[in-house]
């Protein structure tokens, strides 16, 4: 799920960074159609992955059929990636000044 998220995120850049340099008002929208669509969609092929890996082993539930449970996962997993790299870059090491 860690490489569909990461292939996303990526995808959704690319997508920004065509759009960004184009000018007028079109292209705005464009980026931000193509940006929700998909940040949209990749949940749908997510959850597919998730079905083909494992089956019936994994149940989402809840509101909408389990969809709420499955966003909550997909922004835990976000947080924590976030949250982990915060920590891993405080500790690099910082020269010290000799002045």
């Amino acid at each position: 799920m860690q490489l569909l998220l990461k292939l996303t995120i990526a995808a959704e850049h690319a997508i920004a960074n065509y759009f960004k340099d184009k000018p007028g008002k079109a292209p705005k929208f464009y980026r931000a159609f193509c940006t929700w669509l998909i940040l949209f969609g990749s949940k749908f092929i997510m959850l597919e992955a998730i079905n083909l890996v494992f089956g019936d082993s994994i149940n989402f539930t809840g509101p909408v059929d389990g969809i709420v449970a499955f966003f909550a996962l997909v922004f835990g997993i976000l947080i924590a990636e976030f949250i982990v790299s915060k920590i891993y870059f405080s500790l690099e090491d910082k020269p010290k000044d000799t002045a």
